[in-house]
């Protein structure tokens, strides 16, 4: 008796347990995921939400296309200087992305809360703003013979870093093996908390995930050709306007 008792305990507790969750997750003011951190608080224009979009130095992303729906459809629009964009949603707010990429998981329209008259600011921390094709500066190194026979940088306006966030964007999770084998590198690049080493058969990623640094590998592909190409480009030209 004493362990049917506990058993329809258990099931109790586990059947309150699931909607409470469920609540949790729809009513909550913030989300995480391994590219952003986003919360909402009250703030900026009334019945307005303020999209505040930074790095994980606080310093304003400018440029990025906003995408945020709510039960009419929603809008689009792209952040400015100081990293905002603002938008009078119809109703709650259901989920929202930049560049293209989700940033929260869509949510219920009987649960979605829109700003109010207070309005909402939206901020949002890129902690990788390359997974949403935000180009960073990047740094080459050539290597020869294991010494670095040649280093550059460039800047993040400049064609090479925006080619090297888009790979970084359209790479992030496909075809890649753990690895924690220690290779001489060739043709390393690094752009924000990445590194691509790039060898004659193979490509070798450090980035961070959510629980640290983490190494992949995979063998050699057109995108990473077409990549290493572009820095050889860039390297050469770099050379010529010394």
């Amino acid at each position: 008796m004493k362990r049917t008792l506990l058993i329809l305990a258990a099931a109790i507790v586990a059947g309150c347990a699931w909607p409470a969750y469920f609540l949790w997750t729809e009513l909550r003011p913030y989300e995480s995921n391994a590219i952003a951190d986003s919360s909402w608080t009250a703030g900026g224009e009334p019945y307005h939400v303020t999209v505040r979009v930074t790095d994980a130095d606080g310093s304003p992303l400018s440029g990025v296309d906003v995408d945020l729906e709510d039960p009419s459809g929603g809008g689009a629009g792209t952040t400015d200087a100081n990293g905002e964009w603002a938008y009078h949603p119809d109703g709650g707010l259901l989920t929202f992305s930049l560049n293209g990429v989700p940033m929260m998981q869509e949510r219920l329209a009987i649960f979605a809360k829109g700003p109010g008259k207070e309005g909402w600011i939206l901020r949002v921390i890129v902690k990788d703003p390359a997974a949403i094709g935000v180009a960073r500066p990047s740094t080459v190194w050539i290597h020869e013979a294991g010494h670095v026979a040649s280093e550059r940088e460039f800047a993040a306006d400049h064609p090479l870093s925006a080619s090297v966030a888009k790979w970084l964007s359209e790479n992030r999770d496909d075809g890649w093996r753990r690895s924690w084998t220690t290779y001489a590198s060739r043709v390393l690049v690094k752009s924000g908390d990445a590194s691509i080493d790039l060898r004659s058969d193979k490509v070798v990623l450090n980035r961070r995930d959510g629980n640290g640094w983490i190494q992949l590998e995979r063998d050699l592909r057109p995108a990473d050709r077409r990549l290493l190409q572009s820095i050889e480009t860039a390297m050469s030209a770099a050379v010529r306007d010394r």
